[in-house]
């Protein structure tokens, strides 16, 4: 999205989403599945970030950088529960992997 708008973007990947299979499938079975990992692990992931970056001073900047990588981490994993998921959509009901 180059120079566009953001909130009209995210409101059209939100409304596709859901016109599709795949984006249904996504949704709720990715929803749950990310929100199980969030609900049951976030402590146990967020304590072994914060021992990553213990080298910075306590405070405020280390709850950031902490939370920011929490949320790159969570942000790539999931892109990658959405990935495996498409593959076994298609794989189920599409005759296999294109």
């Amino acid at each position: 999205m180059r120079n566009g708008n953001f909130i009209k973007e995210k409101t059209e990947y939100l409304k596709e989403k859901f016109k599709t299979q795949e984006g249904l499938w996504d949704f709720f079975i990715g929803t749950a599945i990310w929100s199980f990992i969030i609900i049951e692990y976030n402590k146990v992931i967020f304590a072994k970030i914060l021992e990553f970056v213990s080298f910075l001073p306590e405070g405020n900047v280390l709850k950031y950088i902490a939370y920011l990588i929490f949320g790159v981490f969570g942000s790539l994993l999931g892109i990658a529960i959405s990935v495996i998921l498409n593959k076994i959509f298609k794989l189920l009901f599409n005759g296999g992997l294109k």
